[in-house]
């Protein structure tokens, strides 16, 4: 049997500003149980801006509505491995540029 690596990809910038290019952040990981993944975001106050159970959604920019200043935020990504009871964690930042 052939086990999978994980992939993860994890841009650190986007550009929400209503042009064609980077609309929404996503990630992509692939290798993992996708029934035990779990997405957050932070702003610099250690506000949670979104979160997502679900590894193919994609954030747009907003928080509670409105859109969220330019600035740097922090992710932190949770899942469990496919073949094991192992569980990784990762953590990052984000850019929004407009």
């Amino acid at each position: 049997e052939i086990v999978p690596d994980i992939l993860l990809y994890v841009p650190n910038t986007f550009t929400p500003d209503n042009d064609e290019h980077n609309q929404n952040w996503f990630i992509y990981i692939d290798g993992i149980d996708f029934e035990n993944f779990y997405l957050v975001l932070y702003n610099r106050w250690g506000e949670i801006v979104w979160e997502s159970y679900d590894p193919k959604a994609s954030w747009d920019g907003t928080y509670n509505g409105r859109i969220v200043p330019n600035g740097t935020y922090i992710w932190k990504i949770a899942y469990k491995e496919r073949d094991n009871d192992g569980r990784k964690f990762h953590t990052g930042y984000i850019n929004v540029l407009r």
